[in-house]
């Protein structure tokens, strides 16, 4: 069957959480955007590899903190593992890391597993779907906080290693 223009203008999605209420919260959310279709969702950085691996989505929201495993205690690598895993295995799939946590460890940690985006969970509703949908068209979207943490490293790392004026 031909895919129509809508078809292809939608955006999947697959969210991770260890936070049901979350997961509810953005699966309402965003299924109330016709171009966003929520495709499955986990708790655990396990079940997101394996269930992003069914789904093959265009793009995975994910927590940072979250158990390794089902039932598992929650792990500050259980969302960078779960990236590195899913990019590997899904390279078409982008990741936006949607996470309470602003440490410098986390950040660049996500992003050297692979994630596109990062937002925190004090940014706005609208931002988060501005975040998916610019995923899915492979753009990336940094929280203001997040942006200003890689260009002040960004600075830091090229202030150390430019070539001293002459």
């Amino acid at each position: 069957m031909p895919q129509t223009e809508t078809d292809t203008d939608r955006t999947t999605v697959f969210i991770v959480d260890d936070h049901d209420v979350v997961r509810k919260g953005l699966r309402f959310y965003l299924n109330a955007h016709p171009d966003v279709t929520i495709v499955g969702e986990a708790g655990d950085a396990q079940t997101a590899v394996e269930g992003v691996a069914e789904q093959v989505p265009d793009v995975v929201l994910m927590d940072l903190v979250l158990p390794l495993i089902p039932g598992g205690q929650p792990s500050d690598q259980g969302g960078v593992q779960a990236t590195r895993q899913i990019r590997q295995n899904s390279p078409h799939t982008q990741v936006v890391v949607l996470t309470s946590y602003a440490n410098d460890e986390l950040i660049f940690s996500a992003i050297k597993a692979g994630a596109l985006s990062y937002l925190l969970k004090d940014a706005d509703a609208a931002a988060v779907l501005h975040a998916v949908r610019a995923a899915g068209r492979g753009e990336a979207t940094l929280h203001p906080r997040i942006a200003q943490r890689l260009m002040a490293e960004v600075a830091t790392c090229l202030l150390y290693t430019s070539p001293s004026p002459r």
